[in-house]
């Protein structure tokens, strides 16, 4: 896991100030043969007041072969051959007290 020092440090829910953010997450030592599928889970926040975030990821093979998702999709056109992977976000609920 590699970290980058945020432009501008936030604040978390319980007053803690943030000041780096995770960059890059490697993940290795599995293997997941032709034709199976594997999910990979991360807890995250706080999130930024986006409507999504993209999250480009490279795909290595034990030939060597790497496969880059970091294509963006563009709405009315077909979907590249390697979209990057994009989690929408809901807007931000507000409860009252």
């Amino acid at each position: 896991m590699n970290k980058t020092p945020l432009a501008t440090p936030v604040t978390d829910d319980d007053g803690n100030t943030i000041t780096e953010a995770v960059s890059e997450i490697i993940w290795s030592g599995g293997q997941i043969k032709p034709g199976q599928f594997h999910e990979f889970s991360i807890s995250v926040g706080p999130l930024p007041d986006v409507d999504s975030l993209k999250f480009p990821a490279i795909q290595s093979y034990d030939n060597g072969q790497d496969v880059s998702w970091i294509e963006d999709t563009v709405p009315g056109q077909p979907e590249p051959e390697h979209p990057a992977p994009v989690l929408t976000l809901p807007p931000a609920s507000s409860t009252s007290t």
